[in-house]
């Protein structure tokens, strides 16, 4: 099985967490002879941990929403939540070190 496969796999399942770093952890797996249930044990707890910052950044994001005062402006208000949306969601992806998300 190719890494494309796996890659192909990963993104059918909707796993991006585990699609970012697969290359690495496959290199480390090969270079350390990792059991196979220890590489999965860590490429699952990838994909927990970009699962669990999304998911805070979106909490984040909706107890904001659900704040907001909502008046004539109402539209500006809605184009400032998804800036910064987008910009949390970038900060989230560019401040991991394993690598970015393939969109």
């Amino acid at each position: 099985m190719t890494n494309n496969t796996l890659k192909r796999y990963a993104h059918t399942l909707r796993l991006s967490g585990l699609l970012s770093t697969l290359e690495l952890r496959l290199k480390e797996a090969e270079a350390s002879r990792l059991p196979y249930h220890q590489f999965l044990e860590i490429v699952f707890q990838d994909e927990l941990n970009v699962r669990e910052q999304t998911s805070f950044i979106w909490r984040g994001f909706l107890f904001w929403l659900l704040n907001c005062q909502w008046s004539k402006s109402a539209t500006l208000q809605i184009v400032a939540a998804i800036s910064w949306i987008s910009a949390l969601l970038w900060w989230a992806f560019a401040t991991r070190s394993l690598g970015s998300p393939d969109f």
